[in-house]
């Protein structure tokens, strides 16, 4: 009988022990340098190595490393620490990798399933050592493997026989290139200003006239010039300031 309750108490000691023991919590990141948040407190960046912690239950946040392009910016685990217990986390962040294709609009595709369409980007450790497909109608499939975790261009060439259809330019007069288009924006609006400005001055000439002479036709004859001249004068500005705000357009925004 005492042999029984000498059990009851060491088991109970042990116990007691055991419940004032704390935890060891090792949090471990790939790539390193994630932030790490326990419950609504911040503990710092990965690697955490045997973070002394009591017993219970936990909320554990890995935050991705701000240094680069993650198919998930934060990972969330609940864990439960036992006494005495070393627990390690390890957290693997998959990068993703930018899949382009020249040109571009191309279906990328595992066996039969459809990705996307380039340009896109792909989480690298999913689809890493997977044969994919690059497909677009009037090009050649282009098969690739990925085993880098860096970015693709893909040329594909065309079928045989195959012309692609090109956008003609605006009116056969508006260049495709937007170097050339800037170049023929600024032209036009110098000339247009220019213009703009010849007609005010034969404007003002035929006004002149009109003022000054005392022949009947001749005052009706510089009435009118004078009138058509302002008009020229208004529809040539106009063409000015309006290809000047579309050589701005290009300039900052393209």
């Amino acid at each position: 009988m005492k042999r029984y309750w000498v059990l009851v108490g060491l088991g109970l000691s042990i116990g007691i022990l055991a419940a004032q023991e704390g935890s060891r919590l090792t949090v471990l990141s790939e790539p390193p340098h994630g932030a790490v948040q326990i419950d609504s407190n911040w503990i710092g960046y990965t690697p955490v190595h045997r973070l002394e912690l009591l017993p219970g239950a936990y909320r554990i946040r890995v935050f991705a490393p701000s240094g680069g392009i993650w198919n998930l910016r934060d990972r969330e685990f609940r864990i439960v620490l036992r006494p005495g217990q070393d627990t390690t986390l390890t957290v693997r962040f998959s990068p993703l990798i930018f899949v382009n294709s020249i040109p571009g609009g191309a279906f990328l595709r595992k066996d039969t399933t459809t990705i996307g369409l380039t340009p896109l980007y792909l989480s690298f450790y999913a689809y890493q050592g997977k044969q994919l497909v690059l497909e677009k109608p009037g090009y050649q499939p282009y098969r690739l493997v990925l085993q880098q975790a860096g970015p693709v261009t893909v040329r594909l060439k065309p079928k045989e026989g195959f012309v692609e259809q090109k956008r003609p330019p605006l009116l056969r007069l508006w260049p495709r290139t937007h170097r050339r288009a800037k170049f023929s924006l600024l032209g036009a609006t110098v000339l247009t200003h220019w213009l703009a400005f010849y007609f005010k001055n034969v404007a003002d000439d035929r006004y002149n006239r009109y003022l000054h002479t005392a022949d009947p036709d001749l005052i009706d004859r510089y009435w009118r010039e004078t009138q058509k001249y302002d008009r020229l004068t208004d529809i040539t500005l106009a063409l000015s300031y309006t290809s000047l705000a579309v050589f701005i357009y290009l300039v900052i925004w393209r």
